[in-house]
């Protein structure tokens, strides 16, 4: 064997070695350096989800740019039960953009929209975003904190939506403006 094959060999073989080790774990607080791609195994609020990776690793993701009501407050249990019948047991694609203080990756949810007849499908396309969906339906809200990492194209149409949703009193701006998040506005 020449020098040029023992190379390429080497080559090879260093490759496959980075391949089947699979990403590197970032860095407490750092972004994923790449999108998750999986299934919700379970909806903790109307924000917040558990993503079982490729390599079955429970991934805890908080939706970004929405709030929903915190556990207790009215219409927290409409904002959970909301997004487990868009989301729970169908695969996602998660775009991931940070980490929180409570360690949960921040980013944009994509998967199957409930009403696609091809759901269940591997080749059925994941244009639904449920994050956005909450807001259209009035159960979340806008979350500013996340702005910053929303496309400019995103925050118009979450900004839209919220607008939307308060405007036709659905959700949580049926009865009184948003009494899930209380006088102050926080959930």
């Amino acid at each position: 064997m020449n020098a040029a094959a023992r190379l390429r060999v080497a080559l090879i073989a260093c490759v496959t070695m980075l391949c089947a080790a699979g990403p590197a774990a970032p860095a407490a607080g750092a972004a994923e350096p790449t999108c998750i791609e999986g299934r919700v195994v379970s909806v903790e609020s109307g924000d917040t989800l558990t993503v079982l990776d490729a390599r079955a690793v429970p991934r805890r993701v908080r939706l970004a740019g929405i709030e929903a009501p915190a556990w207790g407050r009215p219409g927290s249990h409409r904002s959970k039960d909301s997004l487990a019948r868009l989301v729970l047991e169908q695969p996602v694609r998660v775009d991931c953009y940070a980490h929180d203080p409570k360690g949960r990756i921040v980013g944009k949810l994509s998967a199957v929209s409930p009403d696609m007849p091809c759901r269940g499908r591997p080749d059925c396309p994941m244009t639904l975003d449920p994050g956005l969906a909450q807001l259209t339906m009035g159960r979340a809200r806008r979350f500013p904190a996340h702005a910053s990492l929303q496309t400019a194209q995103d925050r118009a149409r979450y900004d839209d939506a919220e607008r939307e949703a308060r405007a036709k009193k659905v959700g949580l701006w049926r009865d009184s403006a948003g009494a899930g998040f209380g006088k102050t506005g926080v959930p």
